[in-house]
Parts: structure tokens; C-alpha cells; sequence
């Protein structure tokens, strides 16, 4: 018989080594790296759709009298826009199960319509977030007291869903004769 060559000989050879095991490291780092940008992503964007909005300190009550008196002087009887934003994520982050409805009502203003399902209720207030009344923020109460506002486009709940507002009724123990009062008259911004 007559012998091969030795780059023939594929017997002496050693074994190859499958071209994606030889790969595995880069494939392994490229995966944790993927992963590391799509979650740094979502945990970006998150507060941007409204979920978990701001930052997680408490406000001091310097920066809620601030944003309140921002908002009121620009925007209260104006457009609703990121002052109303910044003062509506202060109260849901330091006011949240402390806030009645009247001290809501009191701070934003009369909402724009009301949602009511089984316990819940929710004032809704719509805001200019990228344009005219895109955005819209409900303050959900169970029990009287604020759960939480949460935030959303337009398109989610459009104004034909919504009830006219209307305060709650409280009971109280004055005699029936007494005359109700009456809500106080919303004041215009001077010209």
C-alpha cells in the first residue's frame, strides 16, 4: 500500500473544533451586553410612559410650595402642561393615601371629567405633554383617600367615557333646615 501524505491523513488530525464553540465567549458577551442596553432602555423610558415617574426622594415641603406656586401662576387657569406635571408627581409621591379629593380639587383645580368603577373613582385632568391635551393624569381615590395618580395618552380614555365632575356628598349631623353652601365660583385669570 502507499502511503498518504501527512496533510492527508486525517486520522492523525487533530479534532476540529465547531466554528459557534469556539465563538461561545463573544456570543456570551454579546448577549449580556444586548440585555444591559435593552434593560438600561426600559428602565430609561419607564418614568417617560408614566410608570414610576420622578425620583424616588420625598419632597420637602419647599418643593411642593414651589411647584404649587409655579403652577398656579402658570398654569392654573392656562393650558396644563409640565408645571402641572411636576406638581401632580409631588403629591402622588409625598401625599399619596393622605390626600382627600377636596385637597386634590383644591391644589389642580375642578378636573376635566370623572371615572367611577365599582369603588374606584378617579378625577381626570387633561395636560399638554407633546401637544394640545395630548396627555391626561387621574388622581384614583378608594375610601376617600388618594391611591394614586396615574398618567397616560388621551387616546386611553377620551372625553366621551367621562362623567361630568362632581363633589362627593358628605353626611353630616346638621339639622335638615340648614342651607347647603354652595361651591365657591371659579375664578378667571385677570387680564
Amino acid at each position: 500500500m502507499h502511503e498518504l501524505p501527512r496533510s492527508l491523513d486525517y486520522a492523525s488530525a487533530p479534532p476540529a473544533t465547531p466554528r459557534w464553540r469556539a465563538n461561545r465567549t463573544w456570543h456570551l458577551i454579546t448577549v449580556c451586553i444586548a440585555v444591559t442596553v435593552l434593560l438600561a432602555g426600559v428602565l430609561r423610558i419607564l418614568p417617560w410612559l408614566g410608570f414610576g415617574g420622578g425620583s424616588l426622594q420625598p419632597a420637602t415641603a419647599q418643593e411642593i410650595a414651589d411647584a404649587q406656586a409655579s403652577y398656579d401662576r402658570r398654569e392654573r387657569f392656562a393650558a396644563r402642561g409640565d408645571g402641572f406635571y411636576t406638581l401632580t408627581d409631588i403629591i402622588d409621591r409625598t401625599r399619596r393615601g393622605v390626600a382627600t379629593e377636596e385637597e386634590i380639587v383644591r391644589r389642580l383645580g375642578p378636573p376635566d371629567g370623572l371615572f367611577q368603577t365599582g369603588g374606584r373613582r378617579m378625577l381626570v385632568y387633561y395636560y399638554d405633554r407633546f401637544g394640545k391635551k395630548d396627555w391626561f393624569a387621574a388622581a384614583e381615590f378608594q375610601g376617600g383617600v388618594l391611591v394614586h395618580f396615574g398618567y397616560n395618552g388621551t387616546p386611553m380614555l377620551p372625553p366621551s367615557q367621562l362623567l361630568p365632575y362632581a363633589p362627593l356628598t358628605t353626611t353630616t349631623t346638621e339639622p335638615a333646615t340648614a342651607p347647603a353652601t354652595a361651591p365657591e365660583p371659579a375664578t378667571t385669570r385677570p387680564s
